[in-house]
């Protein structure tokens, strides 16, 4: 009769435990993640800030405009060497 009072405890366990279990760790892990969110969050703010001071807002200097980045590399000078296999007919 022992034996079936721990049968009968195991299935309630299982029935009513584990999923409040199952429900506490979930709340938990969300409290983490909603903290490290907040975290996260403050540091994009933080990385804008500082990347909008670092990039110039006027590339003139006394009349003449600087280049971009882009104009100094050209890469349409520069032939396909792409290999070329198939039939000579």
């Amino acid at each position: 009769m022992h034996d079936f009072y721990i049968f009968v405890a195991a299935i309630i366990f299982v029935i009513v435990a584990l999923p409040v279990l199952q429900t506490l760790s979930d709340i938990i892990c969300g409290f983490g993640q909603w903290i490290i969110s907040i975290i996260n969050v403050h540091v994009i703010n933080n990385n804008v800030k500082s990347q909008s001071i670092q990039e110039p807002e006027n590339t003139q200097a006394i009349g003449f405009q600087a280049p971009d980045e882009s104009d100094y590399y050209d890469d349409d000078d520069e032939p396909d060497e792409k290999l070329k296999i198939g039939f000579r007919g």
